[in-house]
């Protein structure tokens, strides 16, 4: 970035950097500019905070004249000349005569400190720690890492929000392929991680929730949090948008017995049944050549706390071995819909 006389980390330039003021001298009124002896050893990369004052010799002492102390700010423009001169404290602002008892220095003048202090508070405490960071951007070179221990809510730059986020010796990676954000709780790929890459949230009620054009993953994840406008419903799944018969697996409810079937239309997780809630987690194998075994757990019951909730354990496969899952579909098999807000998240690793 070019200097500016409103830089507030200004440089303090070399040593020996007194000069006089040259003609034609500087007029409060209208000057926005000085000519100087020389610039030399001035700060060019930033703006630069400057005192005039006026001096007089007696017995062969030099001493400041009183009343005529002032601090500028400015930027160098050239050998001799200093351009954007801004008065911003001292004695006030006022005219200077050039010639050799007008002085002109670059020191460690209050305004300089005070600049220095109100940049630094803007992203720290007192004690010296961060506080709040805002900033256009963060960029880590390859194999860096953010750490975070605890933040309220971290924004990525393609918009994604995690809130509530407590992670420590984590990394944060935005990947704009998916528009998400990746949280790697193990560090260079060790820990357990998951990658939000589907959702759908019904916004009417319906018998299908579908979550499609899925990125290839690995590793998937299905959440899916479900009620019932009536009747009945139950968690079933296809994939690919396949309705042949080339599914298998089975369940058990409350630790009973398993029912089993084979050469199905759709991978049944659970039966049809009547509660008021069902919250499923299931992972799936997606491995192109491999048939895609799934695993998981889903829970339900009816409305109140007088009654229990049910359990079921489910296993199973969709015996494709020819492409990855790019679409899952959510079908009902009850009587009833999934109500407003049933929901599907996929995610997914590799």
């Amino acid at each position: 970035m070019p200097a500016a006389y409103t830089d507030l980390f200004p440089e303090v330039g070399d040593p020996g950097t007194a000069t006089t003021l040259s003609s034609p001298g500087y007029t409060a009124a209208s000057s926005t500019t000085a000519t100087v002896g020389s610039t030399s050893g001035w700060p060019t990369g930033t703006g630069v905070i400057f005192v005039i004052d006026e001096s007089s010799t007696v017995a062969g002492v030099t001493k400041r004249t009183a009343g005529t102390y002032n601090e500028y700010s400015g930027t160098v423009t050239n050998a001799t000349l200093i351009s954007n001169v801004t008065w911003e404290r001292g004695d006030g602002n006022r005219n200077y005569p050039a010639g050799a008892n007008t002085r002109v220095y670059v020191g460690l003048a209050s305004e300089w400190g005070n600049r220095v202090v109100q940049g630094m508070v803007v992203e720290h405490k007192q004690t010296g720690a961060h506080s709040a960071v805002t900033a256009d951007s963060i960029v880590v070179a390859d194999g860096g890492t953010i750490e975070v221990d605890t933040v309220n809510e971290a924004t990525a730059a393609n918009g994604v929000t995690i809130d509530g986020l407590n992670v420590k010796d984590s990394k944060l990676v935005t990947a704009n392929s998916v528009n998400s954000t990746v949280v790697d709780f193990g560090g260079a790929g060790a820990g357990i991680w998951w990658q939000e890459i589907g959702r759908t949230t019904l916004g009417v009620a319906g018998d299908t929730i579908s979550v499609a054009s899925l990125p290839s993953r690995k590793y998937l994840k299905l959440q899916i949090n479900v009620r019932a406008t009536g009747g009945t419903i139950s968690v079933t799944l296809r994939f690919n948008n396949d309705s042949g018969s080339n599914y298998a697996g089975r369940y058990s409810v409350n630790g009973g017995a398993d029912t089993s079937a084979v050469s199905q239309t759709r991978y049944g997780a659970q039966a049809p049944n009547t509660p008021a809630n069902s919250l499923a987690v299931l992972e799936i194998i997606n491995v192109s050549t491999v048939e895609k075994y799934i695993v998981g757990q889903i829970a339900g019951s009816a409305a109140g706390a007088g009654t229990n909730t049910d359990r079921w354990e489910t296993a199973g496969k969709w015996a494709n071995t020819a492409a990855v899952i790019d679409r899952i579909d959510l079908v009902s098999l009850g009587t009833g819909d999934y109500a407003i807000g049933g929901e599907m998240i996929v995610l997914g690793h590799d």
